[in-house]
Parts: structure tokens; C-alpha cells; sequence
């Protein structure tokens, strides 16, 4: 009968039989402790066996003593269990024995906990599946126990020897309370998995599939505009095509072209066309299982092509600007002189240096007879030739006296100097008129010299 229990009990996770005695006893009153070693206990059934005729005996359990049931040669006895874990660690067995009687102790223990694992059945490549394994009562409430779940081992495996090494399985733990781990799969398919829960009571197997399927790599690169022939573009690949599954991708290139050339290095495409026109090139998209092959169109342009509206307008500015240049306008002091050509000279200056450095001998005045200049322009500084020290410093190669109608003159300057006309300031690229009984005042830029000029006419 017992070999009969043990092949019931034994790798069960709900049943449990334990020996504590099997040996002779003398006559007389015997007690046999069983100290145990399970948690989360239901019921404990106590069977002895005797060699001869049972005397009176009985089980003591805590504070609790129980009689067992003698038949003839054996008794039982049993101890329920309502908090669904034992409160005593041991139990006593008291009975009485006859000189010589073989005793046999057997107890057997009862755990009325369901396990159960939870995890899902279809995943994706390479997804982070987890999967928990835990204990239920009658009432289908979880047991969360750390300490419960330490002392179980805990064994997953792929039946299949040929898709082991496509599954990798990280090592379990206990946290919040029950058994928790996590497995991925490096290829797609049908996966048969068996996990082997096992204590002190035996083992239990959880046989489950999970469906693995591949998603196909997608993207697309923007359509560049235009390039330029034998000019490379270049695309990094990684950033136009991407992967739900987290799988590194491949690319190629399959077919050359003779007026494309492709270089792929890693993600790196650089495509260079050789001739003007539209080319396609095919990229296959490889994940290691599925292949996407996408085509990209590109079009080139020869450089003349591509900046036409760059090479006219610079045609056009060439023309304006030649145009501007052999149109320039004339200078002011030119276009007043061609205006007044037909006009000549008339009168006198005589000019006072009011002001000069200490250092230079003083000047007398001067006198210009103007009725004598032919042409119809003179600057001061032609005047004052035999002065070009002051000259200089008066700027007056850049005042200008041009002839006008009744024998008036048209002052013009440029010079940096203070010119004034009488009491009015004479603007530079200004003209002003000159008649006879005017005065002009100049004064350098430094005020060393101060110049007084005065239009006088003369009778003949």
C-alpha cells in the first residue's frame, strides 16, 4: 500500500508523504515527533503501521490532542487546517507498544494551491515577454509570499533543441511577492515551451506556445529636387527606414547601372550620376528575415541645366554694366564747363592772405588778370602756381571757377576747406555764381591760412 501512496504522491505539487519511523520499540508508551517542513498546508493525514495488534494512540498538534482511528494493525488520523497555513511546525504521535512491535510513521500533507503562470501567447521578434508564476487558494486569491516562492525552483526551456539558441530566457526572480521572469525571441515562428515548477512536494510542468511573428522593415527616402551630374548624394540610411522590432538592418544595392554609380557602406548610400536625366535605383531592406525592396527615383541636371536663371542673370548684370560703363555720366565740373563753353573770362581777382604760419615770409597780395585765361575752366590752384605750399593746404586745385554769361563765373568745389561766397557757405559739388564786387573766403582745413578773394571788373 505504501509503494501504492508514493506512486501517487510522488512529483505532485498538491501531496506530499513523509517517513518518520521505522524501527522496533520496546513495550510501553512511545512518542514519535514530526517536525515539518511545509507552509500554506490544507490538511495533514497521519497513517501508522504496526507489526502487531495497535494500542490506544493519538496525535498531538499544538495544544491539541487528537485520538487516531486503530484497525487492528494500523491507525490514521487527520488535522484540518481552515487558515491555509500551519500554525505548529510539529505534531506528536503518542501510542503504546508490546516488546518487539515494528512501528512505521507516515505522514502525508495536503496543499489545496493552484499555480498558475501568466504571459502572452503572441509576441513580436525580439519583444520582452514577461511571465509570472504564482500560487491561488480555494477562494482564487493570489498567495504573494517572497519567502514561499524562494524555496521553489523554477526551470524553462524550448523543446525544440533546433530553436534553443533563437530564445534567450533571463533568470527568474522573486519580486512583489511571487516569481517573475522574462524571455525574447531572435527569430520568428511557433515556439513549444515547457517550464518545470518543483519543491519539497514534487513538480509541476506549464506547457505553453507563444506565437512569434516578424514585422517587415518600412520607410522611405524624400525625393531630392534635383543634383547635378557627377555630383554624389549621399543618404544615411538608418534615418529614412526603421524597424517595429528593434532588428538591425542591412541594405544593398542588387543592381548596378552604367550611368549610376552606388557605394553602400553600412546605412551609407551615395548615389553619382553620370549623365543628365532621370535614374531609379532598388534598395533592399533586410532585417535578417523579411526584405523590403524600395526604389528611389533621381534626377540630374548638367550645371548649365541647374543654374541657367544664374548664368543669365549674370549676362544681364555684363550688359548693364558695360553699358553703365560706356555711358558713364561726366562729372559735374564737366558737364558745367561743356554747358558753358561758349562763355570766356572777364575782370580780375586780387586775393589778400589774411592768415599765414609766423614761420613763412608774408605774402603780398595778388592780382589775376581773368580776361586773360583762354580756356573757360581754371582752378585756384593754377592760379596759385607759384604758391603750391598754400596752395596745398587751401585745397585749391579743387576749387573750380568756370566762365558764365555776363561776365559772372560759376564757383564749383570739392575741397575740404571752408569756402564761403559773402556771408553764404559754399557746399561742396554745389555751384555757385560769381559777380562782379563778390568776395570769396577760404580757409584750410587746419585754419593756418585764411584766403580772401575778390572779383573786380575791369575798364577798358
Amino acid at each position: 500500500m505504501i509503494e501504492i501512496l508514493y506512486g501517487i504522491f510522488q512529483n505532485n505539487l498538491f501531496y506530499r508523504i513523509q517517513q518518520f519511523s521505522n524501527g522496533t520499540y520496546a513495550g510501553g508508551s512511545q512518542q514519535i515527533t514530526c517536525v515539518l517542513d511545509s507552509i500554506y498546508v490544507d490538511e495533514i493525514d497521519i497513517l501508522l503501521i504496526s507489526s502487531g495488534e495497535v494500542g490506544e494512540t493519538a496525535v498531538q498538534y499544538g495544544d491539541e490532542k487528537l485520538p487516531l482511528t486503530n484497525l487492528s494493525h494500523y491507525a490514521v488520523g487527520k488535522i484540518e487546517n481552515d487558515q491555509n497555513s500551519m500554525a505548529e511546525k510539529e505534531i506528536t504521535i503518542h501510542t503504546a507498544t508490546n516488546e518487539g512491535q515494528d512501528l512505521q510513521v507516515y505522514v502525508i500533507s495536503y496543499r489545496g494551491l493552484l499555480p498558475v503562470m501568466n504571459t502572452i501567447t503572441k509576441a513580436a521578434r525580439n519583444q520582452n515577454i514577461e511571465y509570472n508564476i504564482c500560487f491561488q487558494n480555494a477562494a482564487g486569491e493570489t498567495i504573494m509570499d517572497a519567502d514561499f516562492y524562494r524555496i521553489l525552483t523554477w526551470d524553462l526551456f524550448c523543446t525544440d533543441s533546433n530553436a534553443e539558441k533563437d530564445v534567450m530566457i533571463t533568470k527568474e526572480e522573486v519580486r512583489n511577492g511571487i516569481l517573475r521572469g522574462s524571455i525574447q525571441f531572435a527569430h520568428s515562428g511557433n515556439y513549444t515551451l515547457n517550464g518545470i515548477l518543483s519543491d519539497g512536494y514534487g513538480s509541476y510542468v506549464y506547457p505553453f506556445q507563444i506565437d512569434v511573428s516578424n514585422t517587415m522593415p518600412q520607410g522611405n527616402i524624400p525625393e531630392e529636387k534635383k543634383t547635378l551630374v557627377n555630383q554624389a548624394v549621399t543618404y544615411h540610411l538608418n534615418e529614412y527606414f526603421h524597424d517595429a522590432d528593434g532588428d538591425t538592418l542591412v541594405y544593398s544595392v542588387p543592381d548596378s547601372q552604367e550611368d549610376l554609380l552606388t557605394q553602400i557602406d553600412g546605412d551609407t548610400l551615395t548615389l553619382t550620376p553620370q549623365r543628365a536625366g532621370n535614374h531609379r535605383v532598388t534598395i533592399q531592406v533586410s532585417d535578417g528575415e523579411d526584405l523590403l525592396q524600395y526604389t528611389y527615383s533621381l534626377k540630374a541636371d548638367t550645371w548649365w541645366q541647374a543654374y541657367w536663371w544664374a548664368i543669365a542673370a549674370a549676362l544681364t548684370a555684363s550688359v548693364v554694366f558695360i553699358w553703365k560703363l560706356t555711358h558713364k555720366p561726366k562729372p559735374e565740373i564737366e558737364r558745367l564747363t561743356e554747358q558753358r563753353r561758349q562763355y570766356h573770362f572777364s575782370g580780375k581777382l586780387n586775393a589778400y592772405f589774411l592768415r599765414q604760419p609766423q614761420e613763412e615770409e608774408e605774402i603780398p597780395p595778388l592780382t589775376f588778370q581773368m580776361n586773360r585765361v583762354k580756356d573757360g575752366r581754371v582752378s585756384l590752384g593754377d592760379l596759385f602756381g607759384e604758391y603750391p605750399v598754400q596752395a596745398e593746404a587751401l585745397q585749391l586745385n579743387s576749387i573750380f571757377l568756370i566762365a558764365d554769361e555776363n561776365r559772372s563765373m560759376v564757383l564749383y568745389h570739392t575741397s575740404k576747406s571752408d569756402v564761403m561766397v559773402g556771408n553764404a557757405i559754399a557746399c561742396r559739388q554745389l555751384q555757385y555764381s560769381i559777380r562782379f564786387g563778390d568776395v570769396i573766403y577760404i580757409t584750410s582745413q587746419d585754419g593756418g591760412y585764411d584766403l580772401e578773394i575778390h572779383y573786380i571788373a575791369v575798364f577798358q
